[in-house]
């Protein structure tokens, strides 16, 4: 009885054991396959959320167009120009005794001819003077700066105008993003700016300041 007893326990262990071991080598098998759809799970979820930034950052971009353009492009054009400058340092952070660079990123124009080319391949890497920094430095502390050509300084920034043909400016802090110091320039080279024109430029660049620093 004994010896029934163990041998049907020993069968049943073995057994056990087989499928035990079945069930492992099953489960090593099918390792790499769960490993492969977990890390596609995580690619995946990780795309989608690259995907709702990047189009989140594009609807942003979209949203800063139409402002600028509802400057330069309606009826009533309040201005000849819109551009959004970057200063930089070259991408570290603004050192005395290094050069500091500004680049137009973004622009719309009332007509093709309101500047000598685009803004974006006519202003690049353009080294300012200390009238410049002392100017993007009040736009911060103000919010923004009321130029008018004739009454400027002589400066790199008066020569510039000058060139262009630009009577009055107003230019606008926007933002700082890593080591960059983000402004416009929003500018006539026709009749100066009336006071309605000032109120109108003025609510769209705030409004252009708060879709931007969303981002």
């Amino acid at each position: 009885m004994l010896e029934a007893l163990s041998s049907v326990s020993g069968e049943h262990w073995i057994k056990f054991a087989t499928t035990a071991l079945l069930f492992f080598i099953g489960l090593f098998k099918l390792l790499p396959y769960v490993v492969d759809k977990v890390a596609l799970y995580h690619a995946d979820k990780q795309k989608n959320r690259v995907e709702v930034q990047q189009i989140s950052a594009l609807r942003t971009m979209a949203r800063m167009f139409d402002l600028m353009d509802s400057l330069t492009q309606k009826h009533k054009t309040l201005a000849d120009r819109v551009i959004i400058f970057s200063g930089h340092n070259g991408g570290s952070m603004p050192e005395a005794g290094k050069p500091y660079f500004v680049s137009a990123i973004h622009s719309t124009l009332s007509r093709r001819d309101a500047i000598g080319g685009r803004p974006e391949d006519a202003y690049r890497l353009i080294t300012v003077d200390g009238h410049y920094v002392r100017l993007l430095l009040e736009t911060y502390e103000n919010g923004y700066v009321h130029l008018r050509t004739d009454n400027m300084p002589e400066c790199m920034l008066q020569d510039f105008y000058i060139e262009d043909s630009v009577k009055e400016a107003l230019v606008f802090f926007i933002k700082t993003t890593g080591n960059h110091f983000i402004y416009a320039s929003v500018a006539n080279t026709g009749a100066l700016f009336s006071e309605s024109d000032l109120r109108e430029i003025k609510r769209v660049m705030n409004l252009i300041k708060t879709v931007m620093r969303d981002t």
